[in-house]
């Protein structure tokens, strides 16, 4: 049984049958010569055809060999084949890693070529915004110049509307450049600004004198002249809320000079009919003001009321000194009076001239002048 078998063990013989069904019972790992020559020759008279057998057997040998031949050749190509497939492998192997080696090297190039590509971008980038604020920079310095240009032979022309509107531009021009101030061009530009509002400030007030005849408002105004007051307006508006608060003040001061000089104060001006005209004076001068004057003046400065504010302030300030000399009854009906005028003056300038007191409103103008009663009235409690 072992020489039957090639010394392979069941298992090997049992996989090689499973592949290959065994056509010949030579090929039979169960293989019995005793029994295969006793299945060939079983008596005598069989012995008659030995010799073919032989010659089949010899015939399978030869033939069996020269398969063994043939796969052995086979064999030895294809172990020469592997060595140099292998051999091939192993260069493809190195071929590869070199191809991945120069790959990686180029991945790294490319990497820092674009960094420098990304550093060059930013570089640019810096670089067009800083040209974008010069150019930016240069024309606002063009306009800058030429505004102030235009402004100077404005004002020698005395232009008043356009002077007011260009006024603003250039103010807002010069706002660009605040942080160059000390370049000498920009210096430049701004003392000539500086010196022109100088000039206008001077010019305004001296329009305006030409007109307020006789310290009042009843001096009538031609339709141009009041096209003229207006433009000057403008330009008191663009030279800005400082010179409008100053300009409302020395307006208020001009016309209450003829009151004051109309009531140059004496015990004897207290006197009710005394008092009464007072009121009537600032009551003519609103008159004046709404039938001419409130169209030379924007409404936001509210030039009436300044000036209502400015005339109580005087009248309060003149008959308090004296209110302690009064008689009784007459220190009433002259705080009646005084009332009586705080409600009138109130409900003129109401909803314009209001401050906050809790969630009620109150006009300014309540108590602006009777308040100075108040510390003598204890002498009509006591009556």
């Amino acid at each position: 049984a072992p020489d039957a078998s090639f010394g392979l063990s069941h298992q090997v013989l049992a996989a090689i049958s499973a592949a290959r069904p065994f056509s010949d019972d030579l090929d039979s790992p169960d293989f019995n010569p005793v029994d295969y020559i006793n299945n060939l020759f079983p008596d005598e008279q069989s012995l008659v055809n030995i010799d073919s057998e032989i010659s089949i057997i010899t015939s399978k040998i030869h033939n069996l060999e020269e398969e063994m031949y043939r796969q052995v050749r086979v064999q030895c190509k294809i172990g020469s084949r592997g060595k140099e497939d292998l051999q091939e492998a192993k260069s493809s192997i190195v071929e590869l890693f070199g191809k991945i080696n120069e790959i990686k090297d180029k991945a790294e190039k490319s990497e820092k070529m674009v960094e420098e590509i990304c550093k060059d971008i930013k570089s640019l980038d810096f670089a067009k915004r800083h040209l974008s604020t010069t150019i930016t920079s240069l024309k606002r310095t063009h306009m800058f110049v030429t505004a102030v240009d235009q402004l100077k032979i404005m004002a020698n022309k005395s232009q008043y509307r356009e002077i007011g509107h260009l006024l603003e531009a250039v103010q807002q021009l010069a706002q660009y450049f605040v942080n160059y101030g000390n370049y000498p061009k920009i210096l430049q530009q701004n003392q000539t600004i500086a010196a022109v509002k100088q000039s206008l400030n001077t010019r305004v007030y001296e329009e305006f004198r030409r007109h307020v005849s006789g310290n009042k408002l009843d001096h009538k105004l031609s339709p141009v002249t009041v096209t003229q007051l207006t433009e000057v307006c403008f330009v008191i508006d663009a030279l800005g809320e400082k010179t409008v608060q100053e300009f409302k003040s020395w307006f208020s001061s001009e016309i209450l000079r003829n009151y004051k000089n109309s009531f140059q104060f004496e015990e004897e001006s207290l006197r009710l009919e005394l008092l009464h005209r007072r009121f009537n004076w600032l009551y003519e001068q609103l008159g004046h003001y709404d039938g001419q004057w409130s169209k030379v003046f924007p409404l936001a400065w509210k030039m009436d009321e300044a000036l209502a504010i400015e005339f109580s302030v005087q009248t309060r300030d003149q008959i308090s000194l004296h209110l302690q000399n009064l008689p009784v009854e007459t220190l009433v009906e002259a705080l009646k009076l005084t009332n009586k005028f705080e409600e009138k003056v109130s409900k003129r300038f109401l909803g314009r001239s209001s401050h906050q007191a809790g969630e009620k409103t109150a006009s300014v103008f309540v108590g602006i002048i009777s308040s100075s009663f108040e510390p003598y009235m204890d002498r009509y409690i006591k009556r």
